[in-house]
Protein backbone atom coordinates (compact mmCIF):
# COMPACT_ATOMS: atom_id res chain seq x y z
CA UNK A 1 0.00 0.00 0.00
CA UNK A 2 1.33 3.07 -0.90
CA UNK A 3 0.34 7.29 -0.68
CA UNK A 4 1.64 10.65 -1.81
CA UNK A 5 1.38 13.74 -0.62
CA UNK A 6 -1.03 15.98 -3.00
CA UNK A 7 0.68 19.26 -2.83
CA UNK A 8 4.63 17.73 -2.54
CA UNK A 9 3.39 14.45 -5.55
CA UNK A 10 7.24 13.24 -5.33
CA UNK A 11 6.57 12.79 -1.55
CA UNK A 12 5.86 8.85 -1.09
CA UNK A 13 4.96 6.60 1.73
CA UNK A 14 4.85 2.91 1.55
CA UNK A 15 3.95 0.02 3.36
CA UNK A 16 5.42 -3.36 3.77
CA UNK A 17 3.96 -6.64 5.18
CA UNK A 18 6.20 -8.69 7.35
CA UNK A 19 6.41 -8.50 10.88
CA UNK A 20 9.35 -8.24 12.82
CA UNK A 21 11.38 -4.93 11.07
CA UNK A 22 10.15 -1.67 10.59
CA UNK A 23 7.26 -1.46 7.63
CA UNK A 24 7.27 2.23 6.83
CA UNK A 25 9.78 3.77 4.00
CA UNK A 26 9.43 7.20 2.65
CA UNK A 27 10.57 8.62 -0.58
CA UNK A 28 11.20 11.96 -2.03
CA UNK A 29 11.79 11.34 -5.12
CA UNK A 30 9.03 10.01 -6.57
CA UNK A 31 10.33 6.50 -5.51
CA UNK A 32 13.98 6.31 -7.31
CA UNK A 33 14.77 6.17 -3.25
CA UNK A 34 13.42 4.81 -0.31
CA UNK A 35 14.60 5.44 3.80
CA UNK A 36 12.97 3.49 6.70
CA UNK A 37 10.47 5.47 9.02
CA UNK A 38 12.78 4.96 11.82
CA UNK A 39 9.60 5.90 14.24
CA UNK A 40 8.18 2.84 13.11
CA UNK A 41 7.26 -0.76 15.05
CA UNK A 42 8.59 -3.54 14.57
CA UNK A 43 5.41 -5.65 14.86
CA UNK A 44 2.62 -3.82 12.89
CA UNK A 45 2.80 -4.51 9.04
CA UNK A 46 0.42 -4.20 6.47
CA UNK A 47 -2.69 -2.38 6.08
CA UNK A 48 -3.59 1.34 4.67
CA UNK A 49 -1.51 4.16 4.83
CA UNK A 50 -2.44 8.25 4.05
CA UNK A 51 0.49 10.99 3.57
CA UNK A 52 -0.66 14.94 4.64
CA UNK A 53 -1.02 17.07 1.81
CA UNK A 54 2.48 18.90 2.55
CA UNK A 55 3.75 15.38 3.54
CA UNK A 56 4.66 15.88 7.53
CA UNK A 57 1.91 13.38 8.58
CA UNK A 58 1.46 9.72 8.33
CA UNK A 59 -1.40 8.12 9.11
CA UNK A 60 -1.45 4.28 9.55
CA UNK A 61 -4.31 1.76 9.57
CA UNK A 62 -2.45 -2.00 10.07
CA UNK A 63 -3.49 -4.68 9.57
CA UNK A 64 -3.12 -6.36 13.43
CA UNK A 65 -3.71 -3.16 15.42
CA UNK A 66 -5.14 -0.13 15.61
CA UNK A 67 -5.00 3.22 13.34
CA UNK A 68 -1.71 5.03 14.24
CA UNK A 69 -0.03 8.41 13.70
CA UNK A 70 3.64 9.81 12.97
CA UNK A 71 4.14 13.55 12.45
CA UNK A 72 7.88 14.96 11.35
CA UNK A 73 8.88 11.19 11.42
CA UNK A 74 8.11 10.82 15.04
CA UNK A 75 7.40 7.48 16.42
CA UNK A 76 3.77 6.55 15.61
CA UNK A 77 1.14 6.77 18.11
CA UNK A 78 -2.60 5.52 18.66
CA UNK A 79 -5.36 7.17 17.29
CA UNK A 80 -7.85 6.19 19.35
CA UNK A 81 -10.69 7.97 18.31
CA UNK A 82 -10.81 5.45 14.87
CA UNK A 83 -11.79 2.06 15.18
CA UNK A 84 -8.86 -0.85 14.46
CA UNK A 85 -9.30 -1.40 10.60
CA UNK A 86 -10.22 1.50 9.52
CA UNK A 87 -9.93 2.79 6.05
CA UNK A 88 -8.53 5.75 5.71
CA UNK A 89 -7.12 8.97 3.19
CA UNK A 90 -6.38 12.01 3.22
CA UNK A 91 -7.24 15.26 1.91
CA UNK A 92 -4.76 15.92 -0.99
CA UNK A 93 -5.07 19.87 -0.84
CA UNK A 94 -5.94 21.09 2.70
CA UNK A 95 -2.86 19.40 5.06
CA UNK A 96 -4.93 19.50 8.31
CA UNK A 97 -7.62 16.98 6.54
CA UNK A 98 -7.97 13.48 7.11
CA UNK A 99 -10.77 10.96 6.31
CA UNK A 100 -11.48 7.63 7.58
CA UNK A 101 -14.48 4.74 7.73
CA UNK A 102 -15.43 2.12 9.92
CA UNK A 103 -18.24 -0.37 9.80
CA UNK A 104 -20.92 2.28 8.43
CA UNK A 105 -19.73 5.39 10.31
CA UNK A 106 -17.65 8.11 8.59
CA UNK A 107 -15.00 10.13 10.24
CA UNK A 108 -12.94 13.28 9.34
CA UNK A 109 -10.32 14.85 11.57
CA UNK A 110 -9.46 18.89 11.10
CA UNK A 111 -6.63 18.29 13.24
CA UNK A 112 -3.78 16.27 11.06
CA UNK A 113 -5.74 13.21 12.18
CA UNK A 114 -4.51 13.64 16.07
CA UNK A 115 -8.09 12.87 16.51
CA UNK A 116 -11.89 12.10 14.58
CA UNK A 117 -14.97 12.63 14.56
CA UNK A 118 -18.20 11.14 13.01
CA UNK A 119 -19.72 12.83 10.36
CA UNK A 120 -22.67 10.30 8.86
CA UNK A 121 -25.33 12.80 7.20
CA UNK A 122 -25.88 11.23 4.04
CA UNK A 123 -24.74 7.73 4.24
CA UNK A 124 -28.36 6.94 5.26
CA UNK A 125 -28.48 2.86 6.06
CA UNK A 126 -24.74 1.63 4.95
CA UNK A 127 -23.37 -0.48 6.86
CA UNK A 128 -19.95 -0.86 5.14
CA UNK A 129 -17.51 1.76 4.00
CA UNK A 130 -14.82 -0.49 1.93
CA UNK A 131 -12.84 2.46 0.34
CA UNK A 132 -12.46 6.13 0.47
CA UNK A 133 -10.93 8.83 -2.67
CA UNK A 134 -10.02 12.10 -1.70
CA UNK A 135 -10.15 14.20 -5.27
CA UNK A 136 -6.27 15.34 -5.88
CA UNK A 137 -7.37 18.81 -7.00
CA UNK A 138 -10.23 20.24 -5.00
CA UNK A 139 -9.78 20.44 -1.00
CA UNK A 140 -12.56 19.12 0.38
CA UNK A 141 -14.81 16.89 -2.32
CA UNK A 142 -14.19 13.25 -1.22
CA UNK A 143 -15.83 10.36 -2.41
CA UNK A 144 -17.01 6.83 0.05
CA UNK A 145 -17.56 3.63 -1.64
CA UNK A 146 -19.80 1.65 0.34
CA UNK A 147 -22.59 -1.55 0.60
CA UNK A 148 -24.81 0.49 -0.93
CA UNK A 149 -22.81 2.48 -3.10
CA UNK A 150 -20.77 5.59 -4.11
CA UNK A 151 -21.40 8.52 -1.94
CA UNK A 152 -19.96 11.91 -2.65
CA UNK A 153 -19.12 14.95 -0.16
CA UNK A 154 -18.27 18.66 -1.38
CA UNK A 155 -17.97 19.79 2.24
CA UNK A 156 -14.95 17.51 3.69
CA UNK A 157 -17.06 14.99 4.54
CA UNK A 158 -19.54 16.82 6.60
CA UNK A 159 -22.70 15.55 4.88
CA UNK A 160 -22.95 13.45 1.63
CA UNK A 161 -25.03 12.67 -1.21
CA UNK A 162 -25.57 9.42 -3.04
CA UNK A 163 -24.31 8.60 -6.73
CA UNK A 164 -26.83 6.72 -8.78
CA UNK A 165 -26.16 4.27 -10.78
CA UNK A 166 -24.24 1.94 -8.72
CA UNK A 167 -24.03 -0.39 -6.18
CA UNK A 168 -22.41 -2.52 -4.08
CA UNK A 169 -19.16 -0.98 -4.79
CA UNK A 170 -15.59 -1.81 -3.95
CA UNK A 171 -12.77 0.48 -4.78
CA UNK A 172 -12.60 3.63 -6.29
CA UNK A 173 -10.53 6.16 -7.64
CA UNK A 174 -10.32 9.61 -9.74
CA UNK A 175 -7.72 10.15 -12.62
CA UNK A 176 -6.98 13.17 -14.96
CA UNK A 177 -10.08 13.62 -17.40
CA UNK A 178 -10.37 15.00 -21.21
CA UNK A 179 -12.75 17.50 -19.90
CA UNK A 180 -13.18 20.11 -17.30
CA UNK A 181 -13.87 17.13 -14.54
CA UNK A 182 -12.11 14.25 -13.39
CA UNK A 183 -12.81 10.97 -14.10
CA UNK A 184 -14.44 8.38 -11.27
CA UNK A 185 -13.40 4.96 -11.64
CA UNK A 186 -15.65 2.09 -9.57
CA UNK A 187 -15.55 -1.79 -9.00
CA UNK A 188 -19.31 -2.18 -8.43
CA UNK A 189 -23.03 -3.32 -9.63
CA UNK A 190 -24.23 -1.52 -12.21
CA UNK A 191 -26.29 -2.00 -15.81
CA UNK A 192 -23.74 -4.70 -16.88
CA UNK A 193 -22.99 -6.51 -13.78
CA UNK A 194 -20.28 -6.49 -11.41
CA UNK A 195 -17.76 -4.55 -13.24
CA UNK A 196 -15.06 -1.82 -13.92
CA UNK A 197 -17.28 1.34 -14.71
CA UNK A 198 -16.23 5.16 -15.54
CA UNK A 199 -17.70 8.37 -15.24
CA UNK A 200 -16.68 11.18 -16.65
CA UNK A 201 -19.61 14.00 -15.33
CA UNK A 202 -19.43 13.61 -11.38
CA UNK A 203 -21.20 10.05 -11.61
CA UNK A 204 -24.65 11.46 -13.69
CA UNK A 205 -23.88 8.48 -15.64
CA UNK A 206 -21.54 5.52 -16.13
CA UNK A 207 -19.86 3.52 -18.95
CA UNK A 208 -18.83 -0.10 -17.88
CA UNK A 209 -14.96 -0.05 -19.61
CA UNK A 210 -14.06 -3.41 -18.47
CA UNK A 211 -15.71 -4.94 -21.50
CA UNK A 212 -14.51 -8.70 -21.93
CA UNK A 213 -11.61 -8.51 -19.44
CA UNK A 214 -11.00 -10.41 -16.03
CA UNK A 215 -10.10 -9.19 -13.11
CA UNK A 216 -10.32 -11.44 -10.54
CA UNK A 217 -12.30 -11.26 -7.18
CA UNK A 218 -13.78 -7.79 -7.11
CA UNK A 219 -13.08 -7.24 -3.20
CA UNK A 220 -9.47 -8.03 -4.13
CA UNK A 221 -8.87 -5.66 -6.94
CA UNK A 222 -7.04 -2.23 -6.37
CA UNK A 223 -7.58 0.98 -8.50
CA UNK A 224 -5.49 4.22 -9.69
CA UNK A 225 -6.24 6.53 -12.18
CA UNK A 226 -3.49 8.44 -13.31
CA UNK A 227 -2.88 12.63 -12.64
CA UNK A 228 -1.01 13.01 -16.15
CA UNK A 229 -2.77 11.00 -18.76
CA UNK A 230 -5.90 11.85 -19.56
CA UNK A 231 -8.37 8.74 -19.22
CA UNK A 232 -5.78 6.16 -18.03
CA UNK A 233 -7.08 3.81 -15.24
CA UNK A 234 -4.98 1.22 -13.50
CA UNK A 235 -6.14 -1.71 -12.10
CA UNK A 236 -4.22 -4.49 -9.55
CA UNK A 237 -5.43 -8.17 -9.35
CA UNK A 238 -4.90 -11.12 -6.73
CA UNK A 239 -3.22 -12.89 -8.99
CA UNK A 240 -3.38 -11.65 -12.77
CA UNK A 241 -1.11 -8.70 -12.47
CA UNK A 242 -1.29 -4.95 -13.07
CA UNK A 243 -3.28 -4.18 -15.94
CA UNK A 244 -3.63 -0.46 -17.46
CA UNK A 245 -6.17 1.09 -20.16
CA UNK A 246 -6.03 4.62 -21.98
CA UNK A 247 -9.46 6.09 -23.74
CA UNK A 248 -11.55 9.11 -23.24
CA UNK A 249 -14.93 9.13 -22.43
CA UNK A 250 -17.47 12.00 -22.56
CA UNK A 251 -20.65 12.50 -21.03
CA UNK A 252 -21.53 8.63 -20.32
CA UNK A 253 -20.17 6.97 -23.89
CA UNK A 254 -16.37 6.34 -24.74
CA UNK A 255 -15.16 8.46 -27.75
CA UNK A 256 -11.83 6.47 -28.72
CA UNK A 257 -11.32 2.60 -28.72
CA UNK A 258 -8.78 1.84 -25.13
CA UNK A 259 -5.58 0.71 -25.43
CA UNK A 260 -4.93 -2.60 -26.76
CA UNK A 261 -2.16 -5.05 -26.55
CA UNK A 262 -0.95 -9.19 -27.12
CA UNK A 263 0.88 -8.89 -24.28
CA UNK A 264 0.02 -11.81 -21.90
CA UNK A 265 1.03 -12.13 -18.18
CA UNK A 266 3.10 -15.54 -17.34
CA UNK A 267 0.58 -18.51 -16.03
CA UNK A 268 3.53 -20.36 -14.60
CA UNK A 269 6.83 -20.56 -13.56
CA UNK A 270 8.99 -23.79 -14.49
CA UNK A 271 12.29 -24.30 -12.83
CA UNK A 272 13.72 -27.50 -13.73
CA UNK A 273 10.53 -30.07 -13.95
CA UNK A 274 8.73 -28.55 -11.38
CA UNK A 275 6.06 -26.32 -12.37
CA UNK A 276 3.85 -23.49 -10.29
CA UNK A 277 0.93 -22.65 -11.28
CA UNK A 278 -1.60 -19.85 -10.56
CA UNK A 279 -4.24 -20.11 -8.02
CA UNK A 280 -7.46 -21.59 -9.56
CA UNK A 281 -10.28 -18.65 -9.47
CA UNK A 282 -12.55 -19.04 -6.83
CA UNK A 283 -15.81 -17.36 -6.31
CA UNK A 284 -17.32 -13.75 -6.35
CA UNK A 285 -15.05 -13.19 -10.04
CA UNK A 286 -14.82 -9.81 -11.22
CA UNK A 287 -15.80 -11.50 -14.13
CA UNK A 288 -18.33 -10.22 -17.38
CA UNK A 289 -21.79 -10.62 -16.61
CA UNK A 290 -24.77 -10.76 -19.36
CA UNK A 291 -26.37 -7.29 -19.72
CA UNK A 292 -29.40 -6.13 -17.88
CA UNK A 293 -32.01 -5.73 -19.37
CA UNK A 294 -33.55 -3.16 -17.55
CA UNK A 295 -30.53 -0.54 -17.12
CA UNK A 296 -31.07 2.37 -14.58
CA UNK A 297 -31.59 5.53 -16.65
CA UNK A 298 -28.36 7.14 -15.17
CA UNK A 299 -26.21 4.69 -16.79
CA UNK A 300 -25.33 4.62 -20.11
CA UNK A 301 -25.64 1.61 -22.02
CA UNK A 302 -23.85 2.15 -25.13
CA UNK A 303 -20.71 -0.59 -25.99
CA UNK A 304 -17.26 -0.29 -25.74
CA UNK A 305 -14.54 -2.25 -27.21
CA UNK A 306 -11.92 -1.83 -23.76
CA UNK A 307 -9.01 -3.71 -23.67
CA UNK A 308 -6.76 -3.85 -21.18
CA UNK A 309 -3.02 -4.26 -20.99
CA UNK A 310 -0.54 -6.03 -19.03
CA UNK A 311 1.80 -4.40 -17.07
CA UNK A 312 5.12 -5.51 -17.47
CA UNK A 313 8.05 -5.00 -15.01
CA UNK A 314 11.70 -3.00 -16.46
CA UNK A 315 14.28 -5.15 -15.38
CA UNK A 316 16.67 -3.63 -17.61
CA UNK A 317 17.50 -1.11 -14.97
CA UNK A 318 19.03 -4.33 -12.81
CA UNK A 319 21.58 -5.88 -14.52
CA UNK A 320 21.31 -9.67 -14.81
CA UNK A 321 24.57 -11.60 -13.31
CA UNK A 322 26.79 -13.14 -15.92
CA UNK A 323 28.74 -16.45 -15.04
CA UNK A 324 32.58 -16.41 -16.23
CA UNK A 325 33.10 -20.05 -14.40
CA UNK A 326 31.76 -21.97 -12.21
CA UNK A 327 33.40 -19.53 -9.21
CA UNK A 328 31.98 -16.56 -10.48
CA UNK A 329 29.81 -14.29 -7.99
CA UNK A 330 26.59 -12.10 -8.56
CA UNK A 331 27.59 -8.56 -9.50
CA UNK A 332 26.47 -5.47 -7.01
CA UNK A 333 23.92 -4.51 -9.79
CA UNK A 334 21.90 -7.90 -9.88
CA UNK A 335 20.79 -7.07 -6.12
CA UNK A 336 17.84 -6.20 -5.46
CA UNK A 337 17.55 -3.40 -3.55
CA UNK A 338 15.97 -2.71 0.39
CA UNK A 339 12.13 -3.04 0.08
CA UNK A 340 12.72 -4.43 -3.40
CA UNK A 341 10.97 -7.59 -5.29
CA UNK A 342 13.48 -10.39 -4.90
CA UNK A 343 11.11 -13.76 -6.42
CA UNK A 344 8.20 -14.97 -6.86
CA UNK A 345 6.13 -16.55 -9.73
CA UNK A 346 6.97 -15.24 -13.08
CA UNK A 347 9.96 -13.19 -11.46
CA UNK A 348 12.43 -12.80 -13.95
CA UNK A 349 14.85 -10.20 -11.83
CA UNK A 350 17.48 -10.36 -8.98
CA UNK A 351 16.55 -13.45 -6.44
CA UNK A 352 19.47 -11.47 -3.67
CA UNK A 353 19.34 -8.63 -1.97
CA UNK A 354 22.26 -5.80 -1.36
CA UNK A 355 23.69 -6.76 3.02
CA UNK A 356 22.18 -6.59 5.46
CA UNK A 357 18.84 -7.95 4.17
CA UNK A 358 17.66 -10.80 3.09
CA UNK A 359 14.99 -11.74 0.96
CA UNK A 360 11.80 -13.05 3.03
CA UNK A 361 8.31 -14.95 1.30
CA UNK A 362 5.57 -12.63 1.25
CA UNK A 363 3.09 -14.98 -0.86
CA UNK A 364 3.77 -17.18 -3.97
CA UNK A 365 4.24 -13.98 -6.41
CA UNK A 366 6.16 -11.90 -4.25
CA UNK A 367 9.23 -11.87 -2.47
CA UNK A 368 10.73 -8.67 -0.76
CA UNK A 369 13.94 -7.77 0.27
CA UNK A 370 13.47 -7.14 4.31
Amino acid sequence: MTDYAGKKPANIVRIGNSAGSQQVAMSTDGGATWSVHRGAGTTQYGGAVAYSADADTILWSPSNSGVLRSQDQGTFTAVGSLPSGAVIAADKRNNTVFYAGGGGAFYRSTDGGSSFSAATEGLGSVNSIRDIAAHPMIAGEVWASTNSGLFRSIDYGVSFAKVAGLNDTQHIALGLGSGSTWNVYALGRGADGAKLYTSADDGASWVDIQGSQGFGALSGCRLAGSANVAGQVYVGTNGRGVLYAQGTVVGGSPTTTLATSTTVRPTSSTSGSATTSRPTPTEDFCEPEPTSSAAPSSISTATTTTSFTTVTRTTSVLASSTRTSSSATTTPAALAQHWGQCGGIGWNGPSQCISPWVCKFSNDWYSQCL
